[in-house]
């Protein structure tokens, strides 16, 4: 039955992320303990549980965001209401990240039920593991609230699993026990799809499937999982290949926990580095000839005292004109074959875009003008460098 404080307090919590206040308020103080750095501290906290959701809004480590998502939703344990109130203290910001304090041996467990996972891992295994009877999940590593759930699916068993229904009911408990975090619930497939095409007398409603069947509903429950549920589904050949990933993922738990998805947002580019045998000249004229109009004598002179693109990039873009730079360049020497402007003007497009060639773009609208030539518009051009300069002088000479 709710009483007022509970409905005030249910209210407050709800509408923590609107623009709504409590208009009554109980203020008591409570007695928290968290362990930090292995050491216990014992703190009073004054605020009420609504307050601290309040103030855990503004916080910028996962930590407190996670803690902030999980009161939202009512689901804060114990521990959590703690270092929630903890976090939500003056010195809030002069505290770490907790996961930064978490035990530098890796908490493995493994379902006692699995027996040839366990055996494999005692001979594969560098972390340290125990054997428990776990409710959810077929091994999980780490502690409370990062932990990772891994269910190991053979072929044979996933689709059976989606027939009888253990498939949903078994990842429905993975991401309850995760608070909903999809990045934290894992399913590895293992086998072998040719497995379908052996007799499989105890599951007898999939004989009326044929080999193909049971292969697509097989694929299609991995690309659901991944796809439609956005839950991570890794493959492997055989148990040693299992038991190598939950290696892999237990020696990578330390780095998961610092860092965040990458948002792939900007490129990155790596040095050049020639291959063993392989001219870095010769390699840059290649790609310069690449470009209609550039012929195999312009494409070395362009290339030389430049050992790659970005190099040669750079020395384009430094120079007042770039199109005029080209032609220069691979106009030097004896008998050499002139590069022709229009095809300087389409590699300095190609090379740098679009936006190198305003300057071009000036002298050639210039040298449209009836009476001004060549040299007089390339002349007009480094005197005003832009349109806008040359447009500003003649309306002051007007004014």
């Amino acid at each position: 039955m709710w009483t007022l404080r509970k409905l005030l307090h249910h209210r407050a919590i709800t509408r923590c992320g609107h623009h709504y206040s409590v208009q009554m308020r109980f203020v008591t103080s409570e007695s928290f303990e968290v362990m930090k750095g292995g050491q216990p501290v014992r703190f009073t906290s004054k605020k009420s549980d609504s307050d601290v959701i309040v103030a855990l809004k503004g916080f910028k480590g996962n930590f407190g965001q996670h803690l902030y998502e999980a009161g939202v939703e009512g689901k804060w344990s114990k521990t959590m209401r703690a270092w929630a109130h903890y976090l939500s203290q003056d010195h809030a910001e002069e505290t770490e990240d907790p996961s930064k304090h978490l035990d530098a041996n890796i908490l493995v467990r493994v379902d006692s039920r699995e027996k040839k996972l366990i055996e494999c891992l005692r001979k594969r295994m560098e972390i340290p593991f125990c054997v428990e009877t776990l409710r959810v999940g077929d091994v999980i590593l780490g502690s409370f609230p990062y932990e990772i759930y891994i269910e190991r699916k053979a072929v044979c068993d996933l689709v059976s699993s989606v027939f009888d229904c253990r498939l949903v009911n078994q990842i429905g408990n993975q991401l309850h026990h995760t608070e909903y975090c999809r990045l934290q619930s894992l399913v590895i497939v293992e086998g072998d799809f040719s497995e379908l095409n052996q007799p499989m007398p105890h599951l007898r409603h999939l004989k009326k499937l044929s080999y193909e069947g049971l292969r697509n509903l097989a694929l299609a429950t991995m690309v659901r999982l991944s796809l439609r549920d956005q839950l991570p589904v890794l493959r492997s050949d055989n148990l040693q290949g299992t038991a190598e990933l939950i290696n892999v993922i237990s020696l990578e738990y330390p780095k998961l926990l610092k860092m965040r998805p990458l948002q792939y947002g900007s490129r990155k580019e790596r040095p050049f580095r020639s291959r063993r045998g392989e001219n870095p000249k010769e390699t840059l004229a290649s790609q310069l000839r690449c470009v209609r109009g550039v012929s195999e004598q312009a494409g070395r002179r362009l290339a030389r005292n430049h050992d790659h693109v970005q190099s040669f990039l750079s020395a384009m873009l430094a120079s007042a004109d770039p199109v005029q730079w080209l032609v220069d360049k691979a106009n030097i020497g004896k008998n050499s074959s002139p590069l022709r402007r229009p095809t300087a003007v389409r590699l300095a497009e190609t090379l740098a875009g679009k936006d190198t060639l305003q300057r071009e773009n000036f002298t050639s609208s210039l040298e449209a003008i009836q009476g001004i030539s060549r040299t007089s518009a390339t002349a007009l051009v480094g005197h005003f460098s832009t349109r806008e300069n040359m447009q500003q002088f003649l309306e002051g000479q007007c004014a």
